[in-house]
């Protein structure tokens, strides 16, 4: 796959976020961009994905605390904590069909973990991503250094890993996985949110009640001390995403293969009020970029890059796109 076609394919988010509604914060609710795409709402939270033995274990001492083991990994001078989740299963997703659900959240279908893992406790941070990256590209530049990291694109939170690997000996990080996000996030419930059958702004930041991320440990963990399981930014997780769960891993791993898809296959078909415009963006050698931005005019108004191509080309797909050859997905 070329790196044009990799920023293409959607990826999966979790959670919700500081500007989305209530429904939008369920276990259950889940949502998709291309990789390539920056969103001020959209951060990223790590697993273990390798550690030296496979087992419990990781290669540091670890602890134990009010809501179970939990181990300090350290990147460089700072320290992220990881929760030990164990071994079980949950069904994942939902079988209802009401104001409430979306038809991509079915079917409900049994997942098993038979070996537990190790599960950062929040998001990254804006202080931890500067420190790997050497950069911040938040939008909210103004709020304190241990708000999540945003406006960050999952192939930078795939580099984000890489390098922070690079520093690590006997433990490899990775993006969670969409099932390893609802079985924490969860936290043993079945409930539509993790607080119960509601969930208020005193637990969660959401639905622009405060307008703008927070910082990670603002509000109370779940029992599984896994911070913000609802609101403050939607997480990248390593799924390419799929229309419904038919067919999907029983095992939580990530899902991704032939049956992921791209923006342009899984996004364009009938909506109102579509617009193609081309921008252009002045890179630091004086050269021009461009891209093809779709409005989709809807409420709230929605975007969707469709990544860095050429001039000719970017007016070429513009043009299509507004006389009609195929529009956007609402």
């Amino acid at each position: 796959m070329t790196s044009f076609e990799q920023s293409q394919v959607r990826r999966v988010v979790r959670g919700g976020s500081w500007g989305t509604y209530e429904r939008d914060l369920r276990s259950t609710s889940r949502d998709a961009d291309g990789a390539a795409e920056r969103r001020d709402d959209t951060g990223f939270r790590i697993a273990m994905i390798e550690t030296a033995d496979r087992g419990e274990a990781p290669p540091v001492q670890a602890g134990q605390d009010a809501y179970g083991r939990c181990a300090d990994i350290k990147i460089g001078p700072t320290a992220i904590r990881f929760r030990w989740i164990a071994p079980g299963d949950f069904q994942m997703g939902s079988d209802q069909c009401d104001a409430w659900s979306c038809r991509n959240e079915g079917p409900l279908h049994r997942v098993i973990f038979e070996q537990g893992f190790w599960l950062a406790e929040h998001e990254i941070t804006r202080a931890l991503y500067r420190q790997v990256m050497g950069e911040d590209p938040s939008h909210f530049v103004d709020g304190s250094l241990q708000c999540p990291v945003e406006s960050v694109s999952w192939l930078e939170a795939q580099e984000f890993c890489r390098r922070a690997n690079a520093e690590l000996r006997g433990v490899a990080l990775g993006l969670q996985t969409e099932a390893q996000r609802e079985y924490a996030g969860r936290a043993g419930t079945q409930t539509p949110f993790c607080t119960g059958a509601a969930i208020d702004p005193q637990q969660a930041n959401y639905n622009r009640h405060v307008g703008h991320p927070v910082p990670v440990k603002t509000y109370a963990p779940n029992t599984w001390g896994i911070f913000n399981a609802h609101g403050n930014v939607w997480e990248w997780t390593a799924d390419e995403y799929h229309a419904s769960f038919k067919g999907a891993p029983t095992d939580g791993s990530a899902w991704v293969g032939e049956s992921g898809t791209t923006v342009t296959e899984t996004s364009l078909r009938d909506s109102p009020a579509i617009l193609a415009q081309v921008q252009e963006q002045c890179l630091q050698d004086g050269s021009l970029a461009y891209s093809v931005v779709l409005r989709v005019g809807t409420k709230p108004e929605r975007s969707v890059t469709l990544g860095v191509v050429d001039a000719d080309q970017a007016y070429r797909i513009a043009d299509t796109i507004n006389e009609g050859a195929v529009r956007l997905l609402d």
